[in-house]
Parts: C-alpha cells; sequence; structure tokens
C-alpha cells in the first residue's frame, strides 16, 4: 500500500522527512480513500490530507474500538460475530468501489476465489499466498490483453509478428517483447520488428 501512495505524495520538492508520517500512517481505509481523492488535490497539499484522514480514523477506530470490545461482551454470540464481521465488509465494499480498471476487478475477484481455496486447503500463510498468486495473475492478463490490443492496431514492416512474439527472418523466435504492451513503444528488444498502424501501407522487408 505504501509503495502504491507514496508517488501520489512526492513531488519535486517533497523531503524525506515529510514522507515519514504518511508512511506510518498508512492503513487500508486511508489508502482506498487517498487512491480516490488524492488525484484531485494540488500536489503541495496531499501530505497534510493523508495526515488529516489518518488522525481521523484512528481517532475515531480507538474510541469505538474500546465501546465495541465493552459491548460485545454483553451481546450475544451472533450479534457479536456480525459486529466483528463489519470490518472485513467495510474494507471489501471499499475495495470494490474504488476498483476502476479491469486489473483491479480481476485481482479483487481472484482474491475472493483463490482465498476460501487456500483456506479450505489448510495452506499456511494463506493470505500472504492469496495476493502474490492473485495479483501475479491479475497483473499477467492485463499485460497480455494490452500487448493484444497493440498488436491488433499495429502491423509489422521488416518481419512476421504474431501476439507479442517476434520472429527473425531465420525464423527463430528470439525475444518476448513486453514493451510493446506495457510502455506501448513500438518496437521490440529483438530488433527486428517495426510497428505501424494497419492504415498505413507496409513496406516490404528489405
Amino acid at each position: 500500500m505504501v509503495v502504491a501512495l507514496l508517488p501520489l505524495l512526492r513531488g519535486p520538492g517533497t523531503r524525506l522527512r515529510d514522507l515519514l508520517l504518511p508512511t506510518h500512517f498508512t492503513s487500508v481505509s486511508m489508502w482506498v480513500e487517498s487512491l480516490r481523492l488524492l488525484p484531485g488535490l494540488p500536489r503541495e497539499r496531499r501530505i497534510a490530507f493523508c495526515n488529516g484522514l489518518s488522525v481521523g480514523y484512528q481517532g475515531t477506530a480507538v474510541i469505538f474500538g474500546f465501546a465495541g470490545f465493552h459491548l460485545a461482551a454483553g451481546l450475544p454470540p451472533l450479534f457479536a460475530g456480525a459486529l466483528l464481521f463489519l470490518t472485513p465488509m467495510s474494507f471489501l465494499i471499499s475495495t470494490a468501489r474504488n476498483a476502476r480498471q479491469m486489473v483491479d476487478r480481476l485481482a479483487l475477484a481472484l482474491g475472493l476465489i483463490i482465498g476460501p481455496l487456500l483456506t479450505f486447503w489448510h495452506v499456511g500463510l494463506d493470505l500472504m499466498w492469496t495476493g502474490v498468486v492473485g495479483g501475479s495473475l491479475a497483473h499477467g492478463i492485463h499485460r497480455l490483453r494490452e500487448v493484444a490490443r497493440y498488436v491488433s492496431l499495429c502491423g509489422p514492416i521488416c518481419c512476421w509478428c504474431w501476439w507479442d512474439f517476434c520472429r527473425t527472418r531465420s525464423g527463430a523466435c528470439s525475444a518476448w517483447c513486453w514493451r510493446a504492451g506495457s510502455m506501448r513503444i513500438p518496437r521490440s528488444w529483438c530488433g527486428c520488428a517495426r510497428w505501424r498502424p494497419r492504415s498505413s501501407p507496409a513496406s516490404s522487408p528489405s
């Protein structure tokens, strides 16, 4: 969460000590709302916004945490369980609401599927493995989808390319061209492919 949040806070004149407090204040609620609200704020006000948001969240959590602890002791077990269930449901709803891109929604869906399966199979560190496996799968599918979309708009000029595998003139597959999908640079690692829109006439290989 900190790695995703710091690029939104850091500016050209941001000092390291200015980032220490929001770094340690980072929690799920603060992180979710900051990713949603920070892009609309001036960069020089974002650190103060995150600090104030975290203080408000933590102060509310401490007060109602004490109150809930004493109230839960006198509630029936069903109501006490429902009270404890509010925290994960709050995280789930806030994360689902702010999942705007396909990769975010896919990672959330994979986590909801993989997590219960690992728990059912009694896999140790199930939460960590859910994040690693689900996040990696979502990221890989997103990269392949971007590559396929880019390749569908472009055509090869000096060699034959399909998907993001590039073949040299000898026909041997020589490179896995991630750059075409991630950075959208019309150039492959093997150096033999040059891309141009399909609307432009492709020149024959020399």
